[in-house]
């Protein structure tokens, strides 16, 4: 019976803890993301390079989940973001948005990333599209 008692006592000392730790990764990824803003240095469609329709953007994602799409300095639009430390994935949309920002939309696996840059994939359709972006 005191056996019993003692793994389940440490059973729930070792969920607690695997959830204070990815509460705390979270956090850190939240910080990370939400600090300065953000510039495409490469976007792949497919089998196009359109990059280029990304020039002068930059983008800051906020603690509220928003995210800021600015040209030149001024805000372009408004979209939403949701993170997935587990799962290495995030989740943007922009709302009506038109192209460039419209490639953007959609559930993407982080497959790279650091404190200053990110790497990400997404497939829609059938079509691989490849996303690097750094911290400005």
């Amino acid at each position: 019976m005191k056996l019993a008692l003692y793994v389940l006592l440490i059973v729930s000392c070792i969920a607690s803890c695997k959830k204070t730790i990815e509460k705390a990764q979270e956090a850190a990824a939240i910080d990370a993301i939400t600090s300065g803003y953000w510039i495409v240095t490469k976007f792949q469609k497919g089998s196009t390079e359109i990059t280029d329709s990304f020039s002068g953007y930059k983008f800051q994602f906020k603690e509220n989940h928003t995210v800021d799409a600015l040209k030149s300095n001024v805000i372009e639009m408004s979209g939403h973001w949701e993170a997935d430390v587990s799962s290495r994935t995030i989740d943007a949309n922009f709302t009506n948005a038109s192209s460039p920002l419209t490639f953007l939309n959609g559930r993407w696996l982080i497959t790279n990333s650091t404190w200053t840059s990110v790497d990400a994939t997404l497939t829609i359709d059938g079509e691989k599209r490849e996303l690097h972006l750094k911290k400005e």
